[in-house]
């Protein structure tokens, strides 16, 4: 019997997650706009069938590495399936904490942090260590330029509010 690789299964619970994502853009409250709105629902829907196949594909990619490369060692498998357990708890808890200061905070503040914070967290996950100060001076800076950008986008080209 194919034992399926850790990333394998991460795909096919975020798969899952982002499943949900989309039945529930798709039942959205829809407001009335005008004769050429899309919708409310338009980008979440499309972003979450984007990840979708992107999972899938990567699912798919693991189960046929796991089959070409037979078994993978239990230790390892456990362990990197233990890793990418933390790290999906460590991005849904920031992205809890995200939602819930993004009112307070505003948009280019708290998706700054929050992006540097999954940074880090990715950081550390792979290395197992935290990156150097000048590595979090230039991901801050990065991720300000980035946030300010969507800020500018959304709130200039598609007239939508943010807080």
């Amino acid at each position: 019997m194919m034992k399926v690789k850790g990333d394998a299964l991460f795909a096919l619970a975020l798969f899952a997650i982002f499943s949900f994502g989309t039945y529930r853009s798709l039942v959205m409250d829809d407001p009335a706009g005008g004769p050429n709105d899309v919708g409310a629902a338009f980008f979440p829907f499309w972003i979450c069938v984007f990840i979708q196949v992107l999972t899938a594909f990567v699912f798919v990619q693991g189960v046929v590495r796991a089959r070409d490369e037979g078994a993978p060692q239990t230790g390892a498998a456990g362990s990197l399936m233990r890793k990418r357990i933390v790290l999906l708890a460590g991005i849904l808890a920031l992205l809890f904490f995200y939602i819930m200061v993004m009112e307070t905070a505003g948009f280019i503040a708290s998706s700054t942090v929050f992006l540097i914070l999954v940074h880090q967290l990715l950081i550390f996950s792979e290395t197992g260590r935290p990156s150097p100060p000048k590595g979090v001076a230039i991901s801050a800076a990065f991720f300000a330029v980035t946030a300010g950008s969507l800020f500018f986008v959304f709130n200039t080209v598609f007239h939508l509010a943010l807080p």
